[in-house]
Order: C-alpha cells, then sequence, then structure tokens
C-alpha cells in the first residue's frame, strides 16, 4: 500500500494520512445511488469532510468505501485517512447488519417472494439457534437448505440474493444491528428479519485476499475514533506530487499544530456504531 503518515495521535493509537487510491482495497461493493449523491455532494462542496478508515498494514478500507470511490470518480488520486490496525487493535470490533423487512400479512406472502428457493419453515425458538441466512416473522423462522455449509464469502451471496428478491418484489428494507432487529420485531409484527452471519476479521481478509468482494452492508465495523470535519480540498488530491499534498494538508488544516488536546470527543452514535467519535475543533 502506498502511504504516508501525516499525522500520529499516540495516544489514541491512530493517524492521520495520506495513501494512494489505487493501494486501497474495498471488501463491499459500491451501491450506485449512494456514490452518485456522495459525488454531487463533494463536487457542490469542494472537499472531503469525513476520513475514512483504513487498515495501516493492508490498505484494506475499512469505513468510507463510497467516500473513496467519490474521490476517484472526481478525478483524485490520494485519499485522507484515518490508519488504524485492524488486527492488532483489540478496539476494532466486526458485526453485521440484519434486514428487516416489510410489512407482510403472513409468512405464506414472504413464502410466495422467495418461490425457487430451497426453505423450511419451523418454530422460532431463540436468536441463539438461528443458523444465517434465515429469516425470522413471528412465531415461525424460514431457514434455507444448502449443500454443505456455507462459507462467509457465499453465505453473504445468498443474503444478496434473497435482499433482491424482496427489493423487486416492491417490499422496503432497513438496515439495522442485531440488537435493534430483534426489539424491533417485538413491535413491528407486519415484518421479517433477514438474519445474516457473523464475521470475524480473518473471514474480511481471507475474502479480499482471495481477489473477492462482499455484497453492500455485510459488515458493520466498532471503531474507536472518527475524525469528521477535517475539511480536506479535493482539487489537492488530484496532484501528483505527495510532497506538495502533505504540505498543503499541514498548512490548510493546520495539522501540525494540532494534538489530541485539539479534539473533543462528541461521543458515539447509540447502538448502532457505539464509537468514539473525535471532532475538529474550530479556533
Amino acid at each position: 500500500m502506498d502511504k504516508y503518515e501525516v499525522k500520529r495521535f499516540n495516544r489514541l493509537g491512530v493517524s492521520i494520512g495520506i495513501c494512494k487510491i489505487d493501494s486501497l482495497i474495498p471488501h463491499e461493493m459500491i451501491v450506485k445511488d449512494l456514490l452518485d449523491e456522495l459525488t454531487r455532494d463533494m463536487k457542490k462542496t469542494g472537499i472531503i469532510r469525513n476520513l475514512p478508515v483504513v487498515d495501516a498494514n493492508t490498505g484494506l478500507i475499512i469505513d468510507g468505501t463510497h467516500r473513496i470511490a467519490a474521490l476517484k470518480k472526481l478525478g483524485c488520486l490520494y485519499a485522507p485517512v484515518c490508519l488504524i490496525d485492524y488486527t492488532g487493535d483489540d478496539r476494532v470490533k466486526i458485526f453485521s447488519w440484519f434486514r428487516l423487512v416489510g410489512d407482510f400479512s403472513s409468512i405464506d406472502e414472504i413464502k410466495k417472494v422467495l418461490k425457487g428457493e430451497s426453505i423450511s419453515v419451523e418454530r422460532y425458538f431463540s436468536r441463539e439457534t438461528l443458523r444465517a441466512p434465515s429469516i425470522v416473522y413471528g412465531e415461525k423462522v424460514i431457514k434455507f437448505k444448502a449443500r454443505g455449509k456455507l462459507d462467509a464469502y457465499s453465505s453473504f451471496k445468498k443474503v444478496n440474493e434473497i435482499e433482491t428478491k424482496f427489493r423487486r418484489s416492491g417490499y422496503h428494507i432497513e438496515y439495522v444491528s442485531e440488537h435493534e432487529g430483534f426489539k424491533r420485531l417485538k413491535t413491528d409484527r407486519c415484518k421479517c428479519l433477514l438474519v445474516t452471519p457473523r464475521l470475524t476479521k480473518d473471514d474480511v481478509l481471507s475474502v479480499i485476499n482471495r481477489g473477492k468482494i462482499f455484497a453492500p452492508k455485510s459488515t458493520r465495523h466498532i471503531v474507536p475514533v472518527r475524525f469528521h470535519e477535517i475539511g480536506v480540498p479535493i482539487d489537492l488530491l488530484k496532484s501528483l506530487d505527495l510532497k506538495r499534498i502533505v504540505k498543503a494538508l499541514y498548512e490548510k488544516t493546520k495539522l501540525s499544530s494540532l494534538t489530541c488536546e485539539d479534539l473533543k470527543e462528541v461521543g458515539g452514535d447509540g447502538q448502532i456504531y457505539n464509537v468514539r467519535i473525535y471532532l475538529r475543533r474550530k479556533g
């Protein structure tokens, strides 16, 4: 990975750096509508506000795939990032996004959408007994039959196929955490919950090492620090001269004098990310 460490924050255990975009590795597919919206916003403002989070060792994009893709679409060669040790930092955790789908009037309506799938319908006992992918609706669970055990990549490929069937049938899909999903099922009794596999960091690294990529919204990473409102000019990132970029970055964002004390903690976003977010304090 082509990178340059611009500023190290030892107390936080992270760095702000500049990486060559072509050396960064996404692990999830791009959602075109989201990319187009983000590209328009960045083109209008002329800056990238929030730094993507990247593994300092492999170049894996942990968070910010669409931001980096938007920079590339706008002609940038480099991306400003928050560098973190993906495997070595225990504060970096990985979970999955579940899919809350509906509304449905009966389980037969769900089965109709899944026509052609090899499924079985059983009584739902507890979330601990579920094998992903599966669908919980009321007191029933729909299980998908497969030849042998699916690996992480194949499991999420199946999830994406199921999700696509719901979308094409006109059903609304909401991405929720596991906790939020089961909580909502208690009140939104007309909805079903598509349960996705639990992933590990090794699963993610194994998939990218095989040259493959997960479906969108496969992983939900919790990271200890996010840099918001740093505000790096996009035109600056189009330069071939890395030294010029680094120098200008210091001058425009005043990184040379930025310390941990110049950052303020503004809290996490509840149960979805549960992160410590550091916002650039404006002088």
